[in-house]
């Protein structure tokens, strides 16, 4: 008979990806924002499927969509949004 410690078998639990993912989603906020070009680089390092959003303002109508639909799916992506100038000069983005 082995004797298994009730800190193995958390550890173990733990361990899983799908509760570690789910446990990433719900600590903090559905999405990000990339306010620098260092904070978009640092985003697009991970090996992650994510989303970003391309906005030259706060209130584009758009970013709200991106910003409802990034709490309902943030369990499957990761999701962010930027309107640095910086950034948004560097992937192209025109009006």
């Amino acid at each position: 008979m082995k004797i298994v410690s009730y800190r193995t078998i958390v550890s173990h639990f733990l361990l899983s990806d799908g509760i570690i993912s789910t446990m990433r989603s719900k600590a903090g906020p559905s999405y990000r924002v990339l306010s620098s070009l260092a904070d978009y680089e640092k985003f697009l390092a991970h090996t992650d499927h994510s989303i970003i959003g391309y906005f030259e303002s706060e209130s584009n109508a758009l970013k709200n969509d991106l910003v409802r639909v990034a709490d309902q799916l943030s369990e499957k992506f990761r999701f962010a949004y930027t309107t640095a100038k910086e950034v948004l000069d560097k992937v192209g983005h025109t009006k």
